[in-house]
């Protein structure tokens, strides 16, 4: 399965050469770059070849470019290696092959390889855990922008999976995230102002939190602003307000939600 991290790696590269495929000259023109020792060309030539679904060929100019030090090319050539795609000189799946990979990507200051490779250590799958790496990892994929990396270490230092629990720090984390537009990171961190956890009490900028969230198509974020406006907690009480909110929540998708309108005098809301 392709996570969000990986995800964002070939989305890096379609968003650079146009999200499709090029014309078969254009493609050739960077197979000659290449050749020529442009590992960039390396790279795009690969994310195209992905593109067409030729995934050894697009593994071959992935490893060129990620020993161009193309951090990019190196978390995709990963990617495929996990799957078992077989670019000389690799052989079957390789987890182990895959997570070296990821390494160099994160080396070359790719933040998404940092991220994935902390989150397989995390997890212990497909590779064998190791919390203290996994750690270190996600701190270098928040430093490099990742703001996914970031949310990790909000889960980590709530939780206290190897280091100290630390609300005060996890909230950081989670900010640091929800300032990358991590909408998990900034649910976390409204429900914390909310509830006045690792941060001072503050309904109100759980609710401007919550609407963001609610704005972005996040169901559980319409209905926690919904209720603040049902109780008048950090907005004004406004029960149509809320019923507004809960009507969205159950139009992109919380079904609990088709129901709640019930509580403020509403109609139910049946979902067709």
């Amino acid at each position: 399965m392709m996570t969000r991290a990986n995800r964002a790696v070939l989305l890096v590269l379609l968003l650079a050469i146009g999200g499709r495929p090029l014309h078969a000259q254009i493609l050739e023109e960077r197979v000659t770059a290449c050749d020529k020792g442009d590992v960039a060309a390396c790279r795009d030539a690969g994310a195209q070849y992905e593109l067409r679904a030729d995934f050894e060929r697009a593994a071959g100019y992935y490893l060129i470019a990620c020993d161009g030090r193309q951090g990019v090319a190196c978390a995709n050539l990963a990617r495929l290696v996990a799957r078992g795609v077989r670019p000389p000189p690799f052989g079957n799946a390789d987890p182990s092959r895959a997570a070296a990979l990821y390494q160099a990507s994160c080396d070359y200051e790719y933040a998404p390889g940092c991220t994935t490779l902390g989150t397989w250590l995390e997890r212990g799958f497909p590779i064998g855990i190791d919390i203290t790496r996994s750690l270190g990892l996600f701190r270098r994929g928040c430093d490099l922008g990742d703001p996914e990396a970031c949310r990790r270490l909000g889960i980590v230092y709530e939780a206290g999976t190897g280091v100290v629990p630390n609300t005060g720090t996890a909230a950081q984390y989670y900010s640091r995230g929800c300032d990358g537009v991590d909408q998990p990171s900034c649910f976390r961190l409204a429900e914390m102002y909310e509830q006045g956890q690792g941060v001072t009490s503050n309904p109100a900028r759980a609710a401007i939190l919550y609407l963001r969230g609610c704005e972005a198509n996040d169901p559980n974020a319409c209905v926690r602003l919904g209720s603040m406006y049902e109780e008048g907690r950090g907005v004004p009480r406004d029960a149509d307000r809320a019923k507004q909110l809960y009507r969205r929540a159950c139009d992109i998708g919380n079904s609990a939600a088709c129901r709640l309108p019930l509580i403020v005098g509403g109609d139910v809301i049946v979902r067709p």
